[in-house]
């Protein structure tokens, strides 16, 4: 009976040692334990439910409570101690961030392995006996020293932004993550963590990092430190690497095939080689003495600033995901950002920049090229140049040109639409064997913007587009003589693919005859010098011709140096070649090489007049072309000329103008893409007229913005030795007729030599005149008929006077055709004058004579 006794006492004694409450020194401490319940955050059991921990509701926590408590979240609570923590034996995991607890002794937690206690006051922190602790956050404290030697179960260690000095981790074999940064530590020796995954010693006093013994780690921070030498090599799998803002002047980085972020910026590295880091995603290298950088391998490359560097050139053409370039404070003359097609942040300001590419198809939301104030040339998309502009305004650029010429396609990723149009001149439709039909012109309508296309001389054409609907449409300059397979076309990108071909056949559609000719001045006329000569004609119609080409030319003025081909025949004023089988669509040139006599004054006119005749020719205007041309003393290397003259009549008006453009390279080296820009005045011509004629090299046109004309002379790869570098466009284009007598026709081009600021030439200005004729009483010596007149003019002196010479000239006082007649009759041809009225010129031995006659 007395042993019941004595086994009864010991269980109450027991029980009631279980049912003690546990003494807290600090009130909110105790206050937060019993605040816990299932409907909040601050306890869980051991079940790991969220609960009360005074299950008796007496306000206190006694020890047989505590031992239930697995997880205490006592952040935030304004704790200055946990003491009586160490009678929560199965405590689990702790939170007690946010305190001002300085001093913490997890010593009697044999089973915790979470401790968050970051941001407290704590100076000591005590974990011999924590032997189980897996992961410990002690980071902005106070600490100053820290001894985590006995942790073997650690997996992460952070104890950033505190006072430490020193830092043991020996024996933390498991350590997978290891956050020191922001301390005063000299020296850490990481030879014990060979798990380690992720180490940030950033903001240390460090000298040294060894890392010959750890190979895993997948993200290394050392960052702002005082480290002259790091050798990374081993970490194969290192993923993120910052150490800027050390004394580094070498970084290797080769062989890290994983590396996705590199941050070295604020160093001394003169080099810095990134060749095979297929992975890197955003490179940071600013502020160091770079002199070069190689990223041209980085397709995956994002982000690159190199800001603050002596880089002379970076080449960016294999970066086409680069979003963000930063490259301020270098020396760069040129930079081409026109394969980053996703290009959104561009800092380029301070350098030496003369040339800045921007032709990508992407909006650059961020651009600064501020303080470069050689910058000549900025190619950009079509839809930014109006921005640069004002850019280049504010930045006071005086001498900067922007237009999207670089390259002849849209800017980023486009899509391409190309034909080659040919003559299917048996009915047969179009085969390869069929001729090509020269200088197609295309309309292209998206919807909402027109613009025209304009084919070379071998009927190719090519041109870049962005996504969207399209209709394509052949513009023929006289529609009623073919018939168009397909009339139009229409195509959508991307649904189309990359790629789409638009080919149009053109059939003729019954017999026409039609020929048209032209002469184009190559050179400046001068005195004692040799000047030649362009005669274009060509085969407007439907049939076959043959005929005779002629030009009359001033021979008190000019001696005949060569011509090719060789004349029929000659005269003292005119040369003659006959032509057969001309086909449909061809065209075919004469040059003529003249010498221009010494005694000729500057400013004499040089009048010449070529016709070419055949059988009933549907538009004979055409088939007659008069030149004049001014003996010049100063030579004008790129000229815009009016082949017609200075000026015209008032019946001219609604009919076609002619105009060449000169260009010359004197520059230093071959002109690879050249670009003839001629905005046209709308208010006196008629853009849906223009006609491209002939030029010195192959070339294609567009025509946007209503009046924008670019003639595009793609690869010209034009020399710039004297003799070879020169080169030539000519164009057709009608007067409105309801301009006015007293205006002016005014004309000017700009001239692009690839990435120079254009060259403006002068302004073609054509007046609009009416020539007043004396007749002298020609009708008491001279009879004329018939007048109005179609084919031949009869002449007949009344008197038998002798008949020196007839010479017939516009109503411009240009010489068309000169005859030697020294007889006191002459039958005169004119069926290859245009229609209109023109001056009847004579001298005979009685003295000289003029009249007006009208041609039908």
């Amino acid at each position: 009976m007395k042993k019941r006794y004595f086994l009864l006492f010991i269980f109450f004694i027991i029980a009631s040692l279980q049912a003690q409450p546990i003494s807290f020194s600090d009130a909110n401490f105790k206050s937060k334990l019993v605040q816990s319940d299932v409907t909040n955050t601050i306890a869980r059991n051991l079940s790991d439910d969220y609960f009360a921990i005074d299950v008796n509701k007496n306000g206190e926590i006694e020890l047989n409570e505590a031992a239930q408590v697995s997880y205490l979240e006592l952040n935030n609570s304004e704790i200055t101690s946990l003491l009586g923590i160490e009678n929560f034996i199965n405590l689990v995991t702790i939170e007690c961030s946010n305190n001002a607890i300085s001093n913490l002794d997890i010593s009697h937690l044999k089973i915790l392995t979470d401790l968050v206690c970051d941001n407290n006051n704590l100076v000591t922190l005590t974990l011999n006996g924590a032997t189980n602790l897996q992961n410990l956050y002690c980071q902005s404290n106070q600490l100053t020293t820290l001894n985590a030697n006995d942790l073997l179960n650690l997996l992460t260690l952070n104890c950033s932004d505190n006072k430490l000095t020193t830092l043991s981790v020996n024996n933390l074999n498991n350590l997978q993550s290891l956050l020191c940064n922001s301390n005063a530590i000299s020296t850490l020796n990481l030879d014990d963590l060979i798990s380690l995954l992720t180490l940030d010693c950033s903001s240390n006093s460090l000298t040294a990092l060894d890392f010959s013994k750890i190979t895993n780690i997948v993200s290394l921070n050392c960052n702002f430190n005082l480290l002259s030498t790091l050798t990374v090599t081993s970490l194969l799998n290192l993923n993120n690497l910052a150490c800027s803002t050390n004394k580094l002047t070498t970084l290797t980085v080769a062989g890290l095939e994983n590396i996705t972020t590199l941050n070295c910026n604020n160093n001394q590295l003169t080099t810095l080689n990134t060749s095979n880091l297929d992975a890197l995603t955003y490179l940071y290298c600013a502020n160091n003495n770079l002199q070069s950088l190689l990223v041209t391998e980085l397709k995956n490359l994002k982000v690159l600033d190199c800001n603050t560097n002596k880089i002379q050139t970076v080449d960016l053409n294999g970066l086409t995901n680069l979003q963000s370039l930063y490259c301020n404070n270098n020396i760069l003359n040129t930079l081409n950002t026109n394969n980053q097609t996703q290009l959104q942040t561009l800092l380029v300001a301070n350098n030496n920049l003369n040339t800045l590419f921007l032709k990508n198809g992407s909006s650059e939301g961020f651009l600064d090229f501020s303080g470069n104030p050689n910058l000549n040339y900025i190619c950009a998309d079509e839809l930014e140049t109006a921005y640069i502009e004002e850019e280049i305004l504010n930045n006071n650029y005086t001498n900067c040109e922007v237009n999207s010429y670089c390259i002849f396609v849209p800017g980023g990723n486009y899509y391409s639409i190309e034909g080659s149009n040919k003559y299917d001149s048996n009915s047969t439709g179009c085969d390869v064997l069929d001729i090509n039909f020269q200088n197609l012109k295309v309309l292209l309508d998206d919807g909402i913007t027109k613009t025209n296309f304009i084919a070379n001389t071998t009927g190719f054409y090519s041109f870049g587009l962005t996504a969207g609907t399209y209709t394509l449409q052949p513009q023929l300059e006289n529609p009623n003589y073919y018939t168009i397979t397909p009339a139009s076309s229409t195509v959508t990108f991307p649904d189309a693919g990359t790629s789409f071909n638009s080919s149009f056949c053109i059939a003729p559609n019954g017999n026409h005859s039609d020929l048209e000719i032209n002469i184009l001045p190559l050179d400046n006329a001068r005195a004692s010098f040799d000047s030649s000569y362009k005669i274009v004609y060509k085969n407007k119609g439907t049939v076959i011709q043959s005929g005779v080409v002629s030009l009359n030319f001033d021979g008190n003025a000019l001696n005949v140096t060569t011509t090719n081909p060789l004349i029929s025949s000659q005269s003292a004023t005119n040369l003659m070649w006959n032509f057969t089988n001309l086909k449909p669509q061809e065209t075919q040139t004469i040059t003529v090489t003249f010498k221009v006599k010494s005694t000729i004054p500057a400013d004499y006119q040089l009048n010449y007049s070529t016709n070419i005749t055949n059988v009933l020719d549907i538009t004979p205007a055409d088939n007659s072309f008069q030149l004049t041309q001014v003996v010049a003393t100063i030579l004008n290397k790129n000229a815009k000329i009016c082949l017609e003259g200075h000026s015209i009549t008032p019946e001219n008006l609604g009919d076609y103008l002619h105009y060449m453009i000169r260009f010359e390279n004197s520059g230093s080296t071959i002109a690879k893409n050249i670009v003839v820009e001629d905005i046209i005045d709308t208010s006196k011509f008629d853009i849906t007229t223009l006609i491209p004629l002939y030029s010195s090299n192959s070339f294609t046109t567009k025509i946007t913005n209503t009046n924008n004309v670019a003639f595009l002379f793609e690869n010209i790869n034009l020399p710039f030795a004297e003799n070879t570098n020169k080169g030539y466009v000519a164009f057709k284009i009608k007067t409105k007729t309801s301009v006015s007598n007293i205006e002016k026709i005014n004309n000017s081009a700009q001239v692009y030599f690839d990435y120079e600021a254009p060259i403006t030439t002068n302004t073609a200005t054509t007046s609009i005149q009416t020539l007043q004729v004396e007749e002298n009483n020609f009708s008491d010596f001279f009879t004329v008929y018939p007048n109005p007149v179609k084919d031949n003019l009869n002449l007949i002196s009344k008197n038998q006077s002798e008949i020196n010479s007839i010479e017939i000239y516009n109503t411009l006082g240009q010489l068309l055709q000169t005859f030697i007649s020294p007889k006191t009759t002459a039958i005169i041809p004119v069926s290859g004058l245009k229609k209109g009225l023109y001056i009847l010129k004579i001298s005979a031995v009685n003295g000289n004579w003029s009249t007006q006659f009208l041609k039908e």
